[in-house]
């Protein structure tokens, strides 16, 4: 039996912004990192590198893409 490798999810930029934002606002800006955010999303520090370089990147893409 062969199995079929795993997928990314179609939404998975919005799931780390999403958690990336989570984080920052319960931790703070200072205290947030790519750590704290790839352990949120279930994902590991590398690949969440793949998706972003850093957790200012993130917050800009997050802060971007929100509707406030």
């Amino acid at each position: 039996m062969t199995t079929q490798p795993a997928r990314r999810p179609r939404d998975r930029k919005a799931q780390i912004l999403a958690a990336a934002m989570e984080c920052l606002q319960r931790s703070g800006y200072r205290t947030t990192g790519m750590e704290d955010i790839a352990t949120a999303v279930g994902r590991s520090v590398s690949g969440l590198y793949r998706h972003s370089r850093c957790t200012q990147e993130l917050l800009g893409q997050a802060l971007l893409s929100s509707s406030y």
